[in-house]
């Protein structure tokens, strides 16, 4: 049974992150900030329920934090008690004082990214900058400079603290070493891919965050030799429009698609990805729509078939956009139950939720649809059922959403479910070259003759924002196989 838990409502509306641990001892908390001085300290039960610790910042936060250790790295916005001037600027606190540290960063506009692996700090502007500085060196009086093309939404390290991932306003990903060497070779990226297929110049918590995860093997460096250092899986998972984009971050080439029919015209925006206790590694993916996608990754690193597990077609319509997500973190160790994985996400409007049982195959939510029974309360998008001869749509099972205010979350609770006028109207608009949000994508075939698909007209429409990757991706990793 799918359970959404929503937490009390403590954090400023805005965009929210999600932060855990990077060093490892901690595999308990979530961290999580917004736009005020509320930082939130959440712990999630087996089942969902949401508990938290409140500390208060000495400023405003942005909405961008990191954690290694003891020390939490966060961007604030306050005034310079002199001039009067804002100050954009990352302080650490320690976890068990909680004191603000002096300025580690300084930027001329707001702070938009934060990334640490214990050794480097990162953190990007809306000024078109990036500033990486060495944690012993003191911070603003010794760092490199990075000058991009738009403003930065993310920032991602490497496991080997060589390269960073950064995504910017113009619908790019670029990667780029830390180490930033001299001359020319300094100001150009490594790789630089678009992903998105549009450009913003306010970073919201509607822009997609284009969110960039590492994915490498974990075997120690003794026992793989240098001949033999290729059959390490080193992956860069970006999310983009259409899908999960899955790069080789050894040759920086596009391996792969992940997406789904049903999350074609999804603009993904957020991702996370954790180790499960039968030996592969989970995926989620949230697409600014609010829709939940799950992969179980293969061991050898994507170059077998990602298999698709589910799709949660929208987790909570008044909630706003989805800005950040985590696997709960677990205390016994670092992978997590595949049937009993829990997601934690961060609303726009100042929520935190989680959703229980997320990695439910494909199979058993069509074996629930067609059977379905008291107990089985699951939302997902493969429980949508076309009956051709009758030209009806099943609504898919509901979803069973509590309130974790208050003592009693039996009273709180909301049941949410699919009309059947609602699924009527979705299917006439498919038929009619409409997407489900009512815009033309192309004709149908049943309106003309030799018409192509919706499908194939998205991705002219798109053109040449989307990598030919994209627009030339095999019917089988669409139809997620």
């Amino acid at each position: 049974m799918t359970v959404v838990t929503r937490s009390k409502h403590i954090h400023a509306p805005g965009v929210l992150s999600l932060a855990i641990d990077q060093s490892g001892s901690d595999a308990q908390t979530v961290f999580c900030c917004s736009s005020d001085e509320t930082l939130g300290l959440w712990s999630c039960a087996e089942d969902g329920a949401l508990e938290v610790d409140i500390r208060n910042t000495a400023n405003n936060c942005r909405g961008v934090l990191a954690v290694f250790g003891e020390d939490i790295y966060v961007a604030e916005q306050g005034q310079d008690v002199i001039t009067g001037n804002d100050q954009h600027v990352v302080v650490k606190y320690g976890l068990a004082a909680f004191l603000s540290s002096s300025p580690l960063l300084m930027f001329s506009l707001e702070l938009t990214a934060l990334a640490c692996d214990g050794t480097h700090l990162i953190a990007g502007s809306s000024d078109f900058t990036v500033k990486c500085c060495s944690l012993g060196s003191g911070g603003e009086t010794n760092f490199d400079r990075y000058e991009c093309d738009a403003a930065i939404v993310n920032l991602s390290i490497s496991p080997n603290g060589a390269y960073f991932a950064v995504s910017t306003a113009d619908g790019y990903v670029e990667i780029r070493p830390v180490v930033k060497p001299s001359g020319t070779a300094g100001k150009r990226p490594l790789f630089r891919q678009r992903v998105v297929n549009q450009q913003f110049s306010d970073i919201n918590s509607d822009c997609p965050r284009m969110q960039c995860l590492w994915h490498w093997d974990e075997a120690p460096v003794s026992a793989v030799s240098a001949s033999s250092s290729a059959a390490l899986h080193r992956l860069l998972f970006v999310a983009g429009k259409g899908g999960v984009f899955v790069l080789d971050s050894d040759s920086w080439e596009q391996r792969t698609l992940l997406t789904h029919a049903e999350l074609a015209y999804d603009t993904f925006s957020v991702l996370a990805i954790c180790p499960s206790s039968a030996g592969h590694s989970l995926l989620a993916a949230a697409t600014l729509r609010g829709a939940l996608a799950l992969w179980r990754l293969p061991a050898d690193g994507c170059r077998s078939a990602a298999q698709f597990l589910a799709i949660h077609s929208q987790i909570s319509a008044n909630l706003g956009t989805i800005t950040s997500i985590l696997f709960r973190p677990n205390p016994e160790g670092n992978c997590v139950d595949e049937e009993n994985a829990v997601i934690l996400a961060a609303f726009s409007e100042g929520y935190i939720c989680s959703v229980t049982d997320v990695a439910q195959s494909a199979d058993s939510a069509h074996s629930s649809a067609k059977n379905p029974t008291p107990a089985a309360l699951i939302v997902d998008d493969e429980a949508i059922e076309i009956d051709e001869e009758a030209t009806a749509v099943r609504a898919p099972p509901k979803i069973m959403l509590s309130d974790d205010e208050g003592d009693d979350a039996g009273a709180n609770s909301v049941i949410a479910e699919n009309d059947d006028l609602d699924t009527d109207l979705g299917l006439i608009k498919s038929q009619c070259g409409f997407d489900q949000f009512g815009q033309f994508v192309g004709h149908s075939s049943s309106l003309a003759a030799g018409g192509e698909s919706s499908l194939n007209a998205e991705g002219r429409r798109f053109g040449a924002g989307i990598p030919s990757t994209y627009r030339q991706m095999p019917s089988a990793v669409l139809n997620g196989q």
